[in-house]
């Protein structure tokens, strides 16, 4: 069976990159780099930001302005964490995940199981996310923190499990012939 790769590094507060970006510089350049979907359906018209002028998206009914966003995240006083989700070209095109729509509805269904996982309070749970339709590996970024700056961790049982989730979510029309298979071939034996 294909896999997905997740990378889940964490920013401290006054992080910068080697380029000197901050976190919410991080959050600007994921929205609007190279390969970026716009999604042009729920985005908000902010002041200074032209309606579809970045890839961003959060919760169902959260307007994102990439502005507010950067700043939120900037002055953030406690860790963010920047996942990294992909799946290899061939897979993403076979199970239909080489669109933003469908990483919406993922990041958007398996919200609560990443709180769950982060020892974050489903309420308290800020993210926004951005797809980037790379030749080789379509991808999302998505970038999570909890309005309770204390709150919030990462473990390798916790990223198995996201993990798991998001596959079983991705695969799970392959995964359903897979049982289907073995049932019968069961029931033959």
């Amino acid at each position: 069976m294909a896999k997905i790769i997740v990378k889940a590094p964490f920013y401290k507060p006054g992080h910068k990159t080697e380029s000197g970006q901050s976190r919410g510089g991080y959050a600007h350049y994921i929205g609007t780099r190279e390969g970026v979907e716009i999604l042009r359906s729920g985005m908000a018209g902010y002041i200074g930001e032209r309606r579809g002028s970045h890839g961003l998206f959060s919760d169902e009914g959260v307007d994102v302005s990439l502005s507010k966003i950067s700043e939120e995240i900037d002055n953030h006083p406690g860790n963010v964490w920047g996942f990294i989700i992909s799946l290899k070209r061939e897979d993403a095109e076979r199970v239909g995940y080489n669109f933003a729509e469908q990483w919406v509805n993922l990041l958007r269904s398996r919200r609560n199981v990443i709180a769950k996982e982060m020892g974050i309070t489903p309420s308290n749970l800020r993210w926004v996310a951005a797809y980037h339709n790379k030749e080789t590996n379509p991808h999302v970024h998505m970038m999570v923190w909890s309005t309770g700056p204390e709150k919030g961790y990462l473990t390798r049982e916790g990223i198995a499990a996201m993990r798991s989730k998001m596959t079983n979510a991705i695969f799970h029309e392959e995964m359903k012939e897979l049982y289907i298979k073995k049932d019968a071939a069961y029931k033959e034996s």
